[in-house]
């Protein structure tokens, strides 16, 4: 766990740079949402498409406040508008898994 964070802090460093961690913070809550609603899709089968998408918003949600939850304990701050800009990628990811499936 200590080295995906670790990863994890280089890689938004990397692309940060620019001043504002929150587009990355959509750009992670879009991987997740479509990620997560592809996982649901293939281990239960004869669901709703659109349940599938809600799990997957779900999921994305539930990350990025776990991820704020380990910042906050890492001795940050809880940014209530990651936590937001997560979640709203994750709504998008799990719209466009029903788009583009």
């Amino acid at each position: 766990m200590k080295k995906f964070i670790e990863f994890y802090d280089k890689l938004a460093e990397k692309l940060c740079n620019f001043g504002s961690d929150k587009y990355l913070h959509l750009l992670f809550g879009l991987l997740i949402g479509i990620f997560a609603s592809l996982i649901f899709a293939v281990t239960t089968k004869g669901c709703m498409e659109i349940s599938y998408a809600t799990c997957g918003a779900i999921a994305a949600t539930i990350v990025m406040l776990l991820k704020e939850i380990v910042d906050f304990f890492r001795g940050g701050n809880f940014d209530v508008t990651d936590w937001l800009f997560g979640t709203i990628g994750g709504i998008i990811g799990a719209l466009l898994y029903l788009i583009i499936f």
